[in-house]
C-alpha cells in the first residue's frame, strides 16, 4: 500500500493545534508522517507540537516565517517524503476514520488524482451556525468536479 504524508500550517494556534494532533493521534489508519509548516508562531504552538514528537511514526516542524496557508502547505509537500498526500489545518477536528476514509478513493481507483471531503464548522452561536452553513455547503451530498476543500483533502 502507497505511504500517506499528511501536512498542516499552523500559526498561533496551540489550542487548535493541540484538538488536531490529539485527532490524529485517534485516527484508525496513521499517517506513515505528519510534515507541519509553522508560519511563524509567537505563542506556545511550536513548543507544544515538539512536545508531540515522540507520539507519532514520523513528525516533521518545519518553519516558514510570514508563510501563509497556500505557501506552507506547498512547502510542506517539497518536504513530504511520500507521493501521497493528505491535507487538512490546524484547528480541524477529523473523525478517527478521517484520515482512511479520504485515502480510500485513491487506493482503490488509480485514475482518480484528488479527493476531498465535508467540511463541518463548529459554532458557539446560531450566527455562527448559519454563517458556517453558507460558507461551507454540504457539497459531499452530490458529486461536485471542481470544488475542492484544501483542509479535508487527499491528493
Amino acid at each position: 500500500m502507497q505511504k500517506v504524508s499528511l501536512i498542516t500550517t499552523v500559526l498561533n494556534d496551540e489550542a487548535g493545534t493541540q484538538a488536531l494532533l490529539d485527532a490524529l493521534l485517534e485516527q484508525t489508519v496513521q499517517p506513515d508522517e505528519i510534515v507541519v509548516v509553522d508560519g511563524g508562531s509567537k505563542d506556545n504552538t511550536v513548543a507544544l507540537l515538539e512536545s508531540y514528537v515522540n507520539r507519532f511514526k514520523r513528525l516533521t516542524i518545519l518553519h516558514l516565517a510570514g508563510a501563509n496557508i497556500s505557501e506552507g502547505r506547498n512547502f510542506a509537500i517539497q518536504h513530504a517524503q511520500n507521493s501521497l498526500i493528505a491535507v487538512t489545518d490546524a484547528g480541524c477536528r477529523p473523525d478517527s476514520n478521517w484520515l482512511g476514509e479520504i485515502t480510500k478513493p485513491l487506493f482503490a481507483d488509480p485514475d482518480l488524482d484528488a479527493v476531498s471531503g465535508l467540511v463541518i464548522p463548529e459554532s458557539t452561536s446560531l450566527l455562527e451556525y448559519y454563517c458556517g452553513l453558507l460558507a461551507l455547503p454540504d457539497h459531499a451530498s452530490k458529486n461536485q468536479d471542481g470544488m475542492f476543500y484544501g483542509r479535508n483533502s487527499a491528493f
